[in-house]
């Protein structure tokens, strides 16, 4: 009973809640997931707090769910050859965040199996600028990554800064993956967005090259 009284204790409240709807009720579901909350009142949130204490709890973790979900997007991927049996798939793509903000770093996480162990080689970038090609970068696997590499499951992390001088639209960075002997292990590409770049100067002076290329490999997956 204490805890009705609570909200009728505040006119302005029930006042809204009459005129929510089915929908408006699963959303504020969620709204209790997130940070906003905190910047309510003490009283407004006692509000919110005893409603998600009433509310189904197994709902309510995927309202956040789907929240956590939808903050990261899975990009489509694109083999160069269809055909061709590459000894390195890609499983999925991802890039945190998305569209990429000028000025600020961007993460392209690329989750991979490769099929052999791999001992050494290179990997090839290029970026075009609706289809103009703009940057291109070569860098030696070993440098970013402990060889070699055991067959099996890792994960390519990308990581770029680029300045925010940068023109917003539509990017397609595509990625070769060669070893030692030059044989291509994989060839890959996939578009990515710029956003407008929010007022702000650049940061440190970085140029809009592919700054950063670690594969992480789990330590499972290393051969000793």
């Amino acid at each position: 009973m204490a805890k009705s009284c609570c909200f009728k204790q505040d006119p302005l409240f029930m006042r809204s809640w009459a005129f929510v709807s089915s929908y408006h009720y699963h959303y504020l579901r969620a709204l209790v997931c997130l940070p906003p909350l905190l910047q309510l009142s003490s009283r407004r949130r006692r509000h919110f707090i005893i409603f998600a204490e009433a509310m189904d709890r197994q709902l309510m973790l995927f309202a956040c769910f789907l929240l956590l979900v939808s903050s990261t997007q899975a990009i489509g991927v694109k083999y160069c050859d269809k055909k061709k049996n590459y000894a390195v798939t890609i499983q999925q793509v991802k890039i945190i965040p998305d569209p990429v903000v000028t000025g600020k770093p961007a993460t392209f996480n690329i989750s991979a199996v490769t099929g052999q162990a791999v001992y050494g080689g290179k990997v090839v970038i290029n970026v075009a600028y609706f289809g103009v090609p703009v940057h291109q970068e070569t860098r030696d696997v070993c440098e970013e990554v402990l060889c070699p590499i055991a067959a099996g499951d890792f994960v390519l992390s990308h990581t770029q800064t680029l300045p925010s001088f940068t023109p917003p639209g539509s990017y397609t960075l595509k990625m070769t993956m060669e070893d030692k002997n030059n044989e291509e292990l994989t060839c890959f590409s996939f578009n990515f967005k710029i956003g407008f770049h929010s007022l702000g100067k650049d940061v440190n002076g970085l140029d809009s090259r592919m700054v950063t290329i670690a594969l992480v490999i789990p330590e499972s997956y290393r051969v000793m």
